[in-house]
This record gives structure tokens, sequence and C-alpha cells, in this order.
């Protein structure tokens, strides 16, 4: 998806790492140990809106999902099309969901 660095801003990372650890039924304590972190750490990185490139590339690899393609991947904008967020606890496989608009 393409983004202006408006769209940038309001990216929240820690929440986004949030969702896919919860969805992927991984505990706070398991994340913190295979990212060799003290608990806390993982709290703080959840609040965060912005993230150190090399953590997020070993939190990618540690919850074997795409971070990077998911927030800077490239591709034309669409004026018909609209990305909602959805709650994890409606549905937990994507955190987003893209609405075609009407004309």
């Amino acid at each position: 998806m393409f983004f202006s660095y408006n769209d940038l801003r309001q990216i929240h990372i820690g929440e986004l790492i949030r969702q896919q650890l919860v969805a992927q039924g991984m505990s706070f304590a398991e994340f913190a140990r295979q990212l060799n972190v003290e608990r806390t750490t993982v709290y703080n990185i959840f609040r965060s809106k912005s993230i150190d490139i090399e953590r997020l590339i070993r939190i990618s690899v540690i919850l074997d999902y795409d971070f990077i393609a998911e927030v800077y991947q490239q591709h034309e904008p669409t004026p018909r099309t609209c990305r909602l967020f959805i709650p994890p606890e409606l549905n937990s496989q994507h955190p987003y969901i893209d609405i075609l608009l009407p004309k």
C-alpha cells in the first residue's frame, strides 16, 4: 500500500505487533523470552508508535509475520478503496479489511 508522510504518522506499530501476538495466541511472557527482553519492555513496545528496524525484523521472525511489508509495502493507491481497522476480537486473522467504495 502507498502511504504519505501523514499516513505513516498514524500507524501505531506497537499496536500492530500486539494484535498479531494475540491473534497467534502467544503469551506476552513467551514473546519476551524469545525477544530476550523483560515483559515490561514488551509492554513498552506495544505502546510505541515507532520501532527500531532491527527490532522489527527480529519481531517479524519471532511471529513469522512480515510487518515491514504490512507497513511499508508500496502499491498504487486506488481512490475507490478504503482500509478499515478490525479489532482482533472480531477478526483474529487480519487486522484490516479493504472496502470497495461505491462510485
